[in-house]
C-alpha cells in the first residue's frame, strides 16, 4: 500500500514536471516570437529610412540593352577579371569613355547583368539628361548609398544615423548629400569580412548635372573604402577627365578605339 502510495505521488510529480516544463517551453516560444517580431519591425524601419535616398526613376540597369552575344567580350572579360582583384592598391575606378553612340551604355548593361548574376553588383545608376531623377547628382549619389548600405553593414549602420539627424536632410543640395551619405558613413566604416570587392556601375556620367563634382566624389570614395570598386561609362568630356586624372586609382579605356569584338 506505502508502495503505490509512493507510486502515486512520482506521477504526480512527473505530471507536475512535465506541466512546468510545457510552460518553459511556451514561454520560450513566446520570447522568439516576440524577438522575431521585433527584428522585423527594425529591419522594416531601417528599410523605410534608406528608401528615403531610393529614386523611383528607371536608373538602374534592368531593361537597358547589352551587347549583342560575342560582342565586347574583350572589355567585358578585363572588367570581369578587374572587378575581382582584391589587392587593396590596386585601382578601384574603371573608366570607360568614347564618343556618343559607340556602345558605352551597352557594355555598362552588360557587366551589370554579368555582376548581378553571380551576386557581386551592389548597385547601378543610369543617367540621362533627359530625365529630372536620372540627370540629379543628388539622386545618383544616393541610391548609391542606398544599395551600398544593403551589401556592407557598417556602412549601413552609420548611414541610418546620418539619416536620423534631425539637421539633415535628404533634400540637401549635391555636396551634403556626399557629405552625410556617402564620405561620412565610409570614414565610419570598417572593413568586414569580405571575399570580393563591392562593385557599383554608373553609365552616362557626362549626362549628370554636376558630372565633374560627382567624378570627385567618385574618387575620394574610392580612395577611402579599399572595399569599393566603381565602373564609369561617360563622354571624354575635359571636366571629368580632370576629375578623373587626379586618382591614382583610377584605370581607363578608350571603347571607340576597340572593334567591336
Amino acid at each position: 500500500m506505502i508502495q503505490a502510495f509512493m507510486m502515486e505521488i512520482r506521477e504526480v510529480q512527473d505530471e507536475a514536471a512535465k506541466a512546468v516544463l510545457l510552460l518553459q517551453v511556451e514561454q520560450r516560444k513566446r520570447d522568439l516570437e516576440m524577438k522575431e517580431r521585433q527584428e522585423r519591425e527594425e529591419r522594416e524601419k531601417d528599410e523605410a529610412t534608406l528608401k528615403q535616398l531610393l529614386s523611383s526613376n528607371n536608373s538602374l540597369y534592368h531593361g537597358k540593352r547589352p551587347c549583342l552575344p560575342g560582342t565586347r567580350v574583350t572589355i567585358l572579360g578585363d572588367l570581369e577579371v578587374w572587378s575581382l582583384d582584391e589587392n587593396p592598391a590596386a585601382t578601384r575606378l574603371f573608366w570607360i569613355y568614347g564618343v556618343a553612340g559607340c556602345g558605352k551604355t551597352a557594355v555598362a548593361a552588360s557587366i551589370s547583368r554579368l555582376l548581378d548574376s553571380s551576386h557581386r553588383l551592389t548597385g547601378s545608376f543610369f543617367c540621362r539628361r533627359d530625365d529630372e531623377g536620372q540627370r540629379n547628382p543628388r539622386q545618383l549619389l544616393g541610391n548609391f548609398a542606398y544599395f551600398l548600405a544593403h551589401k556592407h553593414l557598417t556602412f549601413k549602420d552609420a548611414l541610418l544615423k546620418s539619416l536620423r539627424d534631425p539637421g539633415v536632410s535628404v533634400n540637401s543640395d549635391a555636396e551634403s548629400c556626399f557629405e552625410f551619405f556617402l564620405k561620412r558613413p565610409i570614414s565610419g566604416s570598417k572593413q568586414g569580412p569580405m571575399v570580393e570587392p563591392l562593385v557599383f556601375v554608373i553609365d552616362g556620367l557626362d549626362e549628370c548635372e554636376e558630372s565633374e563634382f560627382v567624378a570627385s566624389c567618385l574618387t575620394l570614395v574610392v580612395s577611402e573604402a579599399s572595399w569599393l570598386k566603381v565602373i564609369v561609362t561617360s563622354r571624354e568630356q575635359p571636366e571629368i577627365r580632370r576629375a578623373f586624372d587626379e586618382s591614382p586609382l583610377k584605370k581607363d579605356h578608350n571603347l571607340f578605339k576597340d572593334e567591336v569584338r
